[in-house]
């Protein structure tokens, strides 16, 4: 098995619906092991998403929503390929990427995740779906002088787990997804701890997935709240506490001004 393609849904099931078709069109599926986890979905999502699966698919159950790291290591535990792809529900495949991506792996050892180009659906290339580890410098740069950072940065030390591949046995070697992230920023620290095994992380640009964001996401509040978790743990784990504290008070006014605006809008709901 050269591929295993590893797929969460949560409450998304006509997604991934989609997802799974738009696979089953572009690609030989003689050669990719599917596993479809569902992420403690609503019963009548769960019944939508069994009702469509075909033969082959693997579904995985659980009770609860784990959340992206923990729903995901649920589903490589399983998996027999040589490669890991996870792919979002709302990821939309338009060719065979796959045959694409094993070259990129075959051409270097060294590489040890690689990614397609996320795109929009009119097309245009998907801003932030990769770029350099974020810095203490970045944050006070963009939160307190109030500056906005390159969509399209030429450092790629990360890339979005919207559509992420790795060699397997990397994935074994650093342990999996770091399942103190719930949601947000896991992809960040997963690449960081490919990079710091001494491989190398890339977008093969000339391959591309279409990618519709956000369609499994709470409201607003619920996922800034998530990203400020993860951003506070990644910043500790990798930097330091120190850095942790520095990166709290940087924050504070960006995040003070999101809680006065929630506020607001409660009130006029």
């Amino acid at each position: 098995m050269t591929f295993s393609i590893i797929i969460i849904n949560y409450n998304t099931a006509r997604l991934t619906l989609d997802c799974l078709n738009s696979i089953y069109a572009c690609c030989d599926a003689a050669d990719l092991e599917i596993i479809v986890v569902d992420n403690g979905s609503a019963e009548s999502d769960r019944s939508i998403l069994e009702g469509g699966l075909k033969q082959g698919v693997r579904l995985i159950k659980s009770a609860k929503n784990l959340g992206f790291a923990a729903g995901n290591n649920l589903g490589a535990r399983q998996a027999q390929g040589r490669y890991l792809c996870f792919l979002n529900s709302d990821v939309i495949l338009t060719e065979d990427i796959f045959s694409r991506l094993e070259k990129v792996f075959l051409s270097d050892e060294q590489v040890g995740i690689v990614a397609p180009r996320l795109v929009n659906p009119d097309g245009s290339a998907q801003a932030k779906a990769y770029g350099p580890f974020p810095s203490l410098g970045y944050l006070f740069y963009k939160n307190l002088l109030r500056r906005h950072d390159n969509d399209f940065p030429k450092k790629i030390d990360w890339v979005s787990g919207a559509a992420l591949c790795i060699r397997k046995d990397v994935f074994d070697l650093i342990g999996g997804w770091d399942e103190n992230f719930f949601l947000y920023l896991e992809d960040v620290d997963l690449c960081w701890s490919v990079r710091r095994r001494g491989y190398r992380v890339m977008v093969d640009q000339a391959s591309q997935v279409t990618h519709l964001q956000g369609q499994s996401s709470d409201k607003n509040f619920t996922k800034q709240t998530y990203y400020y978790n993860s951003q506070k743990y990644l910043f500790k784990k990798h930097y330091g506490r120190l850095a942790l504290i520095v990166l709290l008070l940087v924050r504070w006014p960006h995040r003070l001004l999101f809680l006065l605006k929630n506020k607001r809008h409660e009130n006029r709901s």
